[in-house]
């Protein structure tokens, strides 16, 4: 079982669907299945969506009583095509789920009836998200950018820290713009407003907002919270979890500190891939944490909506 973490349009799924439809994997299974699992969901729908893509893959036909199956009969039916946990053959094809997971609780342990691996997918080094963005924005001119806009293309790729959803569409964005200093200059200087009104930037926003709406409402005032401190800014987190508690974010739980609360709630906005780790100390604790730019611009436009704060850019 593999599961790959990380934040909402690092490119999870994309690098996931590289790996179901690469020609030596479907080659290699009998079967294969891909499941979309929302926040609600009956587990008797997911069970008959992976019936009848077993049957799919396989060139078989749908048997009609799979629609009227209760939860029992799919678990037998899905006996048959052995897979899960509890019936995963021991031969040579090596069945196997892949999860992508934005929450890095929800990423399966290891225990004793199969082997877990966590893939922490990262967003992109400076270099190859540079040259994501020469590709996407130059893909009818062999990647060549005029000398003129390459200083401005690192401070538009810088903002977007490697996140490949936001270089993808930014990108897709100024390929069809005059490619001249004053246009790029103008998106650069007014990239938050645009991320919240140009319809062709609106999906960076939108998919990084799931995330926000995914959180626990204990959870939510303490993320909105760290569009307080500025841009790039390695905030403490002793500071921050003091701060938490002074606002009352932090509600007293019978035999557990506030500190520790605190603390808890910190590690799973990190889990969640909401908040990154920026330093640790020489004991390998957390010392100084740090929020995405593009996340930070979701933070301060729900804010704003909610009346939470008023940041002044």
């Amino acid at each position: 079982m593999i599961s790959v973490v990380g934040i909402g349009g690092v490119g999870k799924t994309t690098l996931v669907k590289k790996v179901y439809d690469n020609k030596k994997v479907v080659a290699h299974f009998n079967c294969r299945a891909w499941i979309t699992v929302s926040q609600s969901y009956k587990k008797e729908d997911l069970l008959r969506d992976m019936i009848k893509q077993f049957y799919k893959t396989r060139k078989d036909f749908v048997p009609k009583e799979i629609d009227k199956m209760e939860e029992i009969n799919l678990i037998t039916e899905l006996r048959f095509f052995r897979i899960f946990k509890f019936v995963l053959p021991n031969n040579d094809k090596g069945s196997g789920i892949v999860i992508t997971t934005q929450n890095e609780d929800v990423a399966p342990s290891h225990n004793e009836s199969s082997p877990c691996y966590v893939h922490k997918q990262l967003p992109l080094p400076s270099d190859k998200a540079l040259e994501l963005f020469y590709k996407k924005v130059f893909q009818h001119e062999e990647d060549n950018c005029p000398h003129e806009l390459v200083e401005l293309s690192c401070k538009i790729v810088e903002k977007c820290e490697g996140l490949p959803l936001a270089i993808v569409v930014i990108g897709g964005l100024l390929s069809s713009k005059d490619k001249v200093v004053s246009e790029w200059c103008k998106l650069h200087d007014s990239l938050s407003l645009e991320l919240d009104t140009n319809l062709r930037l609106r999906s960076i926003p939108k998919i990084l907002s799931l995330s926000y709406h995914a959180l626990p409402y204990y959870l939510k005032a303490c993320f909105l919270y760290l569009g307080m401190f500025p841009e790039d800014y390695p905030i403490v987190c002793a500071r921050l979890i003091r701060l938490w508690i002074a606002e009352g974010f932090v509600k007293e739980k019978q035999g557990i500190t506030l500190e520790e609360l605190a603390q808890g709630h910190l590690n799973q906005l990190i889990h969640r891939s909401l908040v990154q780790v920026a330093k640790f100390d020489e004991v390998g604790k957390k010392r100084f944490c740090r929020v995405h730019d593009m996340l930070r611009e979701v933070i301060l436009s729900r804010s704003e909506k909610l009346n939470f704060c008023l940041v002044s850019i």
